[in-house]
């Protein structure tokens, strides 16, 4: 005598139903996580083209006899930005102009990332590179050359700031020190523009919180950590 073959097991539709719920509940769990795993880790490459920056610096002191380089040399048709300098040195490849966390589908946005490097840096481009070196210490080529090692609490006064042109459009080649809405500003990127990366002029670098997002962050670092200390200067000058 045989037995009856069991038939196969089938899932009802609540079963399926349950699992579906399940599966869209451990997504939604898992996605903020995996989207700050990927924030935590444009924050990281940001910093690290800080830092190349930061040897570019050294090179350039060492090259340059110290002085702080002015954010453009020249007039005219010979004018160029410190970006292209640097460049045009060999001290950064392009790519290191630029912030990963920016996705910003502008012209001179994508100049600065293009794979295929221009014969000379174009005059109005060389302005848009998303790191701005602080306007206060680097001043034009016309104004008194300062030296790296002038700079008397150098691990507290910036250099370099991830930034933001006067229209608020895209990076900008230098940063004022006086918060304005319609001036170069150091801008904070990171965490949905809450979160800003700066290089000091010891070389280091590091992240400053923002109190607010994009412009309300902004004013309110330069409120904040990024005001100007009458007696002292700090952070934007020390000399």
């Amino acid at each position: 005598m045989t037995k009856k073959s069991m038939p196969p097991m089938l899932f009802t539709l609540i079963e399926l139903l349950v699992v579906i719920a399940i599966i869209a509940i451990l997504a939604a769990m898992l996605l903020p996580a995996l989207q700050q795993a990927r924030d935590r880790g444009k924050t990281v490459n940001c910093l690290g083209r800080l830092k190349q920056q930061s040897s570019a610096f050294t090179f350039y002191a060492n090259d340059s006899n110290d002085v702080i380089p002015p954010v453009r040399y020249g007039t005219g048709s010979n004018m160029q930005y410190w970006t292209a300098m640097f460049f045009n040195r060999k001290y950064l490849p392009m790519s290191a102009f630029t912030c990963p966390a920016r996705n910003s589908s502008d012209f001179w946005v994508s100049y600065w990332r293009s794979k295929t490097v221009p014969a000379t840096l174009d005059l109005y481009g060389q302005q848009y590179a998303e790191y701005g070196i602080n306007m206060a210490l680097a001043g034009y080529e016309n104004a008194k050359r300062e030296k790296f090692s002038k700079v008397k609490r150098a691990s507290e006064v910036l250099l370099l700031a991830e930034s933001i042109n006067p229209t608020r459009v895209r990076g900008y080649s230098y940063v004022e020190s006086n918060y304005s809405l319609t001036l170069a500003m150091a801008w904070p990127v990171h965490k949905d523009g809450r979160v800003m990366n700066v290089m000091y002029v010891d070389g280091h670098v590091g992240s400053l919180n923002a109190p607010g997002r994009e412009e309300a962050g902004c004013q309110g670092l330069y409120n904040g950590v990024l005001k100007k200390i009458s007696a002292t200067g700090v952070p934007w000058t020390n000399l």
